[in-house]
């Protein structure tokens, strides 16, 4: 074969390589209100739309446009869908809700049944015509309970977004049952850790934002296969972080005492750690070869445990646990999302 064949057929292959990398490239821009927006570093409260690029590779890019205090009316009016939409995504996910249903009178506010759905339809058919992926999700619960159950203030929105996904077959993450049932099975008091304050019943705090986001991510890996290519492993699964200890001999009662209560103390400081269980060996078996002590840490993903591994209140249990243990075992697994009981 000729050299000039030859280079002329590595070039081809070069090329098609790089079409085909270009083609797995994606961008996902995110709109809606405050509790999906990015906020500073120095403020409490988060929006889920900050941590939805963690459970992404590295060929989607990811654009949060969402503000707090925009419903589907004023997103349009202010210019804002124009933006979204100047961004050339390949996806667009839509969250709104919370504020198109405050009162009549305030200038945000929409009628479920008749503006709400004509901008959703909006939001949808001008996606499509830039050559995007609009993908609906239903505005979340707020926490509020009437004699133990949750109440249904967005449940006509939530309808009425359904019904427009239904209408123009256009994929849907229903998050407004995903946390009515996440609300249902905490109650009132447990889910409140999930929330930026007692008082603040709608927006989150750090682990309640990452949370909705493995909850939009899971309903991305549900019905949104296209975009779903780009979920990193353990879509659908949590992270578990199980540490075993053994003491020294010589280890006082108090000494151990402060350990346990320093690892208690660890949800408290760290977000990113979902839930924490603890017991010490009951086993009859004799096989537990010199550890008394389990701890189980779950995480939403790895990027909830690569915060708490090196946080400094971690680092400072640490020191805490070595001057009295003897050996240490520590093991990370996935579980399916149906074994852990949020």
């Amino acid at each position: 074969m000729k050299r000039s064949t030859i280079l002329a057929a590595v070039t081809t292959l070069v090329t098609a390589f790089a079409a085909v990398a270009a083609a797995e490239e994606a961008k996902m821009v995110v709109i809606g209100d405050s509790t999906v927006q990015t906020y500073e570093a120095d403020r409490e409260v988060r929006g889920w739309g900050q941590y939805i690029d963690e459970y992404f590779d590295n060929e989607l890019e990811t654009v949060n446009l969402a503000m707090s205090g925009r419903s589907t009316k004023t997103f349009i009016e202010e210019g804002r869908w124009e933006r979204a939409r100047a961004q050339k995504g390949d996806y667009i996910l839509i969250q709104f809700g919370h504020n198109d249903s405050h009162a009549p009178e305030r200038p945000e506010s929409t009628d479920a049944a008749t503006d709400y759905s004509d901008n959703l339809r909006r939001y949808v058919r001008e996606a499509r015509a830039d050559g995007a992926v609009p993908v609906l999700i239903t505005p979340m619960h707020r926490r509020l309970f009437k004699e133990g159950i949750v109440t249904q203030e967005l449940k006509p929105y939530a309808d009425a977004m359904k019904a427009v996904a239904g209408e123009m077959q256009t994929p849907l993450i229903d998050l407004h049952a995903m946390t009515g049932a996440l609300l249902s099975g905490r109650g009132d008091n447990a889910a409140e850790e999930i929330y930026v304050s007692a008082k603040d019943r709608t927006h989150f705090g750090e682990r309640g934002a990452r949370l909705m986001a493995w909850l939009v991510a899971d309903g991305v890996r549900r019905n949104v296969p296209g975009l779903a290519a780009h979920l990193k492993p353990g879509a659908g699964k949590v992270y578990r972080h199980v540490v075993l200890f053994g003491f020294k001999e010589d280890a006082t009662i108090a000494q151990i005492g402060d350990v346990e209560e320093a690892f208690e103390e660890l949800p408290d400081k760290i977000p990113s750690i979902l839930s924490f269980e603890w017991g010490t060996n009951v086993s009859p078996e004799n096989a537990a070869r010199g550890y008394s002590h389990c701890y189980f840490l779950t995480f939403l993903n790895e990027a909830g445990r690569d915060i708490y591994l090196p946080h400094p209140d971690h680092k400072a249990f640490g020191k805490t646990l070595r001057t009295c243990m003897s050996q240490v075992l520590v093991i990370d697994y996935w579980t399916p999302m149906e074994t852990f009981n949020f």
